[in-house]
């Protein structure tokens, strides 16, 4: 199987670790806990606290959940792209 049949048959596994479904949400849960513990506790800029938590999804998303890297890049992508689009709307209609 070719890399492009292999991004388009991803198929997202619920409990990746030991079949635990309450330990994987624990897991899944990180970048939030980081985001948290970053701005409130750290107190460090959100951009920072935003950029280490989008990091730390997509390392877990290739690690833990085996997404292809390929697939990993193009939804962090996207991510970014349709959170850049509503706040680029707004600070054009606000000048």
């Amino acid at each position: 199987m070719n890399e492009a049949l292999a991004i388009l048959a991803f198929h997202q596994v619920y409990d990746p670790v030991g079949g635990n479904i309450a330990l994987s949400a624990l897991i899944a849960g990180i970048p939030l806990y980081i985001l948290f513990i970053l701005l409130a506790v750290l107190r460090l800029p959100a951009w920072i606290s935003a950029l280490t938590a989008m990091l730390s999804a997509a390392v877990l998303a290739a690690l833990v959940w085996g997404m292809p890297l390929g697939l990993d890049v193009s939804a962090t992508t996207e991510g970014m792209a349709n959170g850049l689009w509503p706040i680029s709307w707004i600070v054009l209609n606000a000048v």
